[in-house]
């Protein structure tokens, strides 16, 4: 399939009229409800992923991989309250193609995924798409580079930035961390060179 088949078809789910513009306003508004009174805090309001969604992301998502050229299927694996969990499986040689360079591809696909599920569904659920096993190896690699990391702030005391990450794996490392009785996490800079600090208690 030619690329341009892929563009023209991003064009024609992402070219959003007027009143539905309005739509993904109004499940961007309803994200959030007001708190408890406590000032400036407020309670995400909880979005159910359902059946119906997730077989209208695989359906999406095996689109836009025949229209780019690559190989490959795509299943659910899960649903998990406000996410939907997807495989591509299959892949021949693509894979790497489909994962990109540090996930960067499958991070685009879930973008897009999830904006298709708003403008639908005026739903703000998430989507999290693996390909080749990527997700846990990832994982053990950064949960591996983290320890290491760990271990030069105890014995030096200095602060230490490790390399950017998205949201979800910084979120696994500040997990690694909660309980830890000498070691703390926060995350510091914007978009995608928002990095996890290390630091002692």
């Amino acid at each position: 399939m030619s690329k341009k088949g892929f563009f023209n078809f991003l064009k024609g789910w992402l070219s959003i009229s007027e009143e539905e513009k309005g739509t993904v306003q109004k499940a961007k508004k309803t994200n959030t409800v007001s708190g408890t009174g406590n000032k400036g805090r407020s309670e995400r309001k909880q979005h159910i992923a359902t059946a119906e969604m997730e077989d209208y992301a695989v359906k999406s998502f095996e689109s836009m991989l025949q229209l780019a050229g690559f190989e490959g299927k795509v299943r659910g694996k899960k649903r998990e309250n406000h996410k939907i969990f997807l495989e591509v499986y299959d892949t021949g040689d693509d894979a790497g193609r489909i994962i990109g360079k540090g996930g960067s591809t499958l991070e685009s696909f879930q973008t897009l995924l999830r904006h298709f599920i708003i403008r639908k569904y005026s739903t703000p659920v998430r989507i999290m798409i693996d390909a080749a096993d990527y997700r846990s190896k990832r994982f053990l690699q950064l949960k591996d580079k983290a320890l290491k990391a760990a271990e030069e702030v105890k014995a030096t005391g200095d602060e230490l930035e490790l390399d950017p990450m998205n949201s979800a794996e910084r979120r696994s490392i500040h997990l690694l961390f909660e309980n830890d009785s000498t070691i703390k996490s926060f995350s510091e800079g914007d978009g995608n060179t928002r990095k996890v600090v290390l630091a002692r208690r």
